[in-house]
């Protein structure tokens, strides 16, 4: 995809209050992948055992 002369080009952020918020956003945004991220980890432990445990029993 080509880039577009025509289209100006977004301005940094200088408001300091503005940049904060932004950088607020992206720290929450980060915890909440992390979180997402140790409970797919958990269940997928969950469900390897379980495999396990199924494979073992019969």
């Amino acid at each position: 995809m080509a880039y577009d002369d025509e289209e100006p080009e977004p301005e940094p952020l200088r408001d300091p209050e503005k940049l904060e918020q932004s950088q607020a956003r992206i720290r929450e945004l980060y915890e909440v992948r992390r979180t997402v991220l140790r409970w797919v980890y958990a269940g997928l432990a969950v469900l390897v055992i379980v495999i396990v445990v199924l494979a073992l029993t019969r």
